[in-house]
């Protein structure tokens, strides 16, 4: 849940070493600055099977011909 309480959470977790890319991520977005942020999401798939997509059946699906 996001609430006024989120950055002291972040920083909680920040300071005890917890997910130090997964915090560093959200607290730029929570900044929301607009400024770009890179993702290394070939990391975060190391790291973190969960950060994987998820097919739907619809995302395998095979096309249909006309």
């Amino acid at each position: 849940m996001i609430s006024e309480s989120t950055p002291a959470r972040i920083r909680g977790a920040q300071m005890l070493g917890m997910m130090p890319d997964g915090t560093e991520m959200y607290e730029h977005c929570w900044k929301n600055t607009g400024e770009p942020k890179e993702f290394d999401y070939e990391k975060a798939y190391r790291d973190d099977s969960g950060t994987r997509p998820r097919r739907s059946s619809s995302a395998t699906a095979t096309p249909t011909s006309r």
